[in-house]
């Protein structure tokens, strides 16, 4: 959905002060507790509800929608909750290999360690298709004597043939040393099917085998949870293989990118790019743009030619656009498959609805005539409240430069309408657009002696004159920064043709100044959130964190700000793995350890238009290509990983560029002869336009470099495309602050390892491990145990003498570092 919400808070499972030793079991609750994360299947119907203790909701049986009631699944292993039903034993939750859609608990009873994991295949059952939600509860006794321990597992609810199915039955005595393992299965959805067919019998459903197409050679002498789990991560592994790979220092910012994007495929329902699962579960216009827009950024091509053709802006029905600011907008994701693809056919095809919404007509058609705000776009509701956004007036340019793009390109091979003609409207259209922008906001900001952008391009933020209801002016309300991710004029923008003037581009890092410096009670590197209606104060994030962090990558101060954000995100407010609610009025330390988690809220969880941002300003910050073929590496980079270490290497692999080929980037960073040197090592095809090396840490720090073009000033190393790879010799290295130390023992104990953490080999800084439950060590991460001992500080990281196991201290970037 948009930036401010109305939705009901997903905050507990009981009404405040009611009693409660177990959970809610009737799933209109339950699939809006706040620990919910989705498990499926690629283009399922009905996602299915997960949540940290182990249970789920499956919604299709009795269609939920209708008011009927669904399956509540519920492992009662799991038994600890407090008056809130909220769960109270200590739990891990994580993704499975660290992205796969496969959800495991895990948490202590009894001297045993138990893990409940959930995951989702499509299968053949009967000879129809369906999707199956496959589960595990292993027991492990570390205790020296036996104990008995019963999954409790049980489906409450409509049920509709065979419900849940045990598939493998262990004893519930788990003798000392052992594991012990009970699967089960139940069908969850019929991909799309609807009526069209009945729901398995158990015989059915216990046989049935993934229903693939590719070449899948099922293994018929493993369990069916375990060829149906080799099924599903060799296809989501094939998926992500179609897009660009990332590995970064911050190896949860890796894994949180490959689970957005399967998510994504998950929430969508058949081709419809819908928001959310357990709300929003439908397409939002300029959610959908901005969704398409990432995938294609990213590389997910051949798959979206059709979409984009038959559901761009089509799978809203025919009541006419949600907001103005979809339309507007509607040129960029063809221009970047345009420009990725280099397919003139496909968009020339399409060009003329492509015109009806981003020509310069249009956007014309869409301009005050007369009046205060003559020049600038109409009034909207495209921050979900009535006024003049300066969000629409940005979509709008970004849309003529998209469109001219588009226009310049399709010139060159076809003559059946005067395509540099429209290209030329379109050029003057957004040079009169972005002076009367301009004008009026230089306006606003000397009569009002403004530091800042508002969100009105004709009244500060604290007016509401003009503007029905003014949420920029809300106290730690994140509607402030809305023209910074959802305007996408000054990053996407600046990657196409168009001029870059004014106060857009000279009050930008003030603008964030000003933004975050307004916030009351809130941690650095969020920027607030939603309230419940617009009158009133925001709340503690969102789950557009990190893309409002998008503008910072064209500013000068604040250019990791979009990593930061996303880092934030992970440590601060998930509500399941790598899943986040729109809008999140609370968060704070639960049961789910290690970090923080949402304790409230609103909108989805997932929320895919808030992880298409996520993802975009990731991938962005590490590459991105300009219309004319530049590709740009590291202008996100934060100064915190350009330091010497194994673990620090910045790679891209299969990166999109013009004309259908792939490239990849490797970026090091060594200390040699008493100097700091950073190595980009470029493989894959050569791109069409120049290579510009731009890390913040290279800013007034340029020494030398190895080939190419250096610009000290602007931090800039500028290559041939040609050039394999170049070496830039720093000044001087980064300072960093000591944050202090860190508890190894509470860390080991907060990922699970309830030993605790232990000394070990030759008692040196790095000899220490976490001891797992059963006594035995397993390496340990000091980087994490800084991320979590020091939960505001963004890309912290640990160094020690090597020779001192006890002189690990937490170090992040020195003020005034870029």
């Amino acid at each position: 959905m948009a930036m401010l919400l109305t939705a009901v808070i997903a905050q507990v499972w009981h009404p405040v002060g009611a009693k409660a030793t177990t959970p809610s079991t009737d799933i209109n609750t339950d699939i809006m507790r706040t620990d919910t994360a989705n498990i499926g299947w690629d283009g399922d119907s009905f996602g299915v509800a997960a949540h940290s203790d182990g249970s789920f909701d499956v919604r299709e049986y009795g269609r939920p929608d209708n008011n009927n009631r669904a399956i509540v699944v519920r492992f009662g292993i799991y038994n600890n909750y407090d008056s809130n039903g909220r769960p109270a034993t200590p739990l891990q939750w994580t993704n499975v290999g660290g992205y796969y859609p496969a959800l495991q608990t895990k948490f202590e009873r009894d001297n045993c360690t138990v893990t409940i994991t959930n995951f989702g295949d499509k299968v053949k059952a009967g000879g129809h298709s369906y999707v199956a939600i496959y589960s595990r509860v292993q027991i492990t006794n570390h205790d020296t004597v036996s104990h008995t321990l019963d999954p409790a597992v049980s489906s409450i609810g409509n049920t509709q043939g065979a419900g849940l199915v045990p598939l493998q039955g262990g004893s519930n005595s788990v003798a000392p040393g052992t594991s012990v393992s009970h699967s089960y299965v139940i069908a969850a959805d019929k991909m799309g099917a609807g009526d069209a067919y009945g729901w398995p019998s158990s015989s059915d459903l216990a046989a049935a085998l993934p229903d693939d197409d590719s070449g899948f050679v099922n293994n018929l002498n493993v369990s069916r949870y375990d060829n149906a789990y080799t099924h599903m991560t060799r296809y989501w592994d094939g998926q992500l293989s179609k897009i660009a790979s990332i590995s970064v220092p911050d190896s949860r910012l890796t894994n949180a990118y490959k689970a957005g994007f399967i998510y994504t495929q998950m929430v969508k329902d058949g081709t419809r790019y819908n928001v959310g699962e357990n709300d929003y579960d439908t397409v939002f216009d300029h959610d959908e743009i901005g969704i398409y827009a990432n995938l294609l950024s990213q590389g997910y091509l051949s798959d979206l030619k059709d979409r984009l053709s038959n559901s761009l802006l089509k799978d809203v029905g025919a009541t006419g656009l949600d907001y103005i600011d979809a339309g507007f907008k509607y040129a960029w994701p063809w221009a970047v498959y345009l420009l990725k693809t280099g397919d003139t056919a496909t968009v020339h095809a399409n060009f003329d609805t492509i015109a009806s919404h981003s020509s310069a007509d249009s956007i014309i058609n869409k301009e005050e005539k007369s009046g205060a705000y003559q020049g600038l776009i109409v009034p909207s509701n495209s921050t979900d409240s009535n006024g003049h956004w300066l969000v629409d007036d940005q979509s709008a340019l970004l849309g003529l430069q998209t469109y001219s793009y588009i226009a310049r390109t399709l010139s060159s091979s076809y003559t059946d309408r005067n395509y540099g003609q429209e290209a030329t409207a379109a050029d003057a259209a957004y040079g009169n657009l972005l002076n009367a922008v301009n004008s009026k906001l230089n306006n606003t900001i000397t009569s009002n002696n403004l530091n800042y952008l508002p969100c009105d391009p004709g009244i500060p933020n604290t007016t509401s004159s003009g503007t029905a209801n003014n949420a920029c002016g809300k106290t730690n309300n994140a509607n402030w920064g809305a023209m910074f991710l959802f305007g996408r004029w000054n990053w996407d923008g600046s990657l196409f043709p168009g001029a870059r003037t004014g106060p857009m581009v000279d009050k930008l890092d003030a603008t964030y100044d000003h933004g975050f410096g307004a916030l009351s009670g809130l941690p650095a590197h969020t920027y607030g959130g939603y309230p419940s209606t617009i009158n009133s104060s925001g709340g503690y994030s969102t789950a557009y964190n990190a893309g409002y962090g998008e503008a910072a990558l064209a500013s000068t101060n604040h250019r990791s700000e979009g990593i930061y954000g996303y880092q934030f995100m992970i440590t601060n407010t998930q509500s399941g793995p790598f899943s986040w609610w729109e809008g999140i009025p609370t968060a704070g330390y639960t049961s789910w350890t290690p970090g923080r988690h949402a304790t409230a809220g609103t909108g989805s969880s997932p929320h895919m238009w808030g992880q298409a941002n996520a993802s975009h300003v990731l991938l962005d910050s590490l590459i991105a290509e300009k219309s004319d073929g530049t590709i740009i590496v590291g202008d996100g980079v934060p100064t915190e990983w350009v330091r010497p270490s194994w673990s620090t290497d910045i790679t891209v692999s299969n990166y999109p560029i013009s004309g259908g080929h792939r490239m990849g980037i490797k970026i090091t960073t060594a200390d040699t002869d008493g100097k700091r040197r950073v190595t980009l090592t470029r493989s894959g095809d050569q791109p069409s336009g120049k290579i510009v090396f731009k890390v913040p840490a290279f800013v007034n720090n340029i020494e030398a470099v190895s080939t190419g073009t250096k610009d000290d000033a602007q931090g800039t190393v500028t290559v041939d495309p040609g050039n394999a790879s170049v070496t830039v010799t720093l000044k001087s290295a980064s300072f960093y602050n000591s944050l202090g130390g860190l508890d190894l023992d509470g860390y080991c104990k907060s990922i699970g390892e309830t030993g605790g953490a232990r000394l070990t080999g030759n008692m040196k800084a790095y000899d220490w491990k976490c001891v797992t439950p059963s006594g035995q060590t397993v390496g340990l991460s000091v980087d994490d145990a800084c991320t979590y001992a020091y939960p505001e500080n963004p890309s912290v990281f640990s160094l020690a003498a090597s020779d001192d196991p006890y002189s690990w201290k937490c170090y992040a970037k020195a003020s005034g570092q870029r």
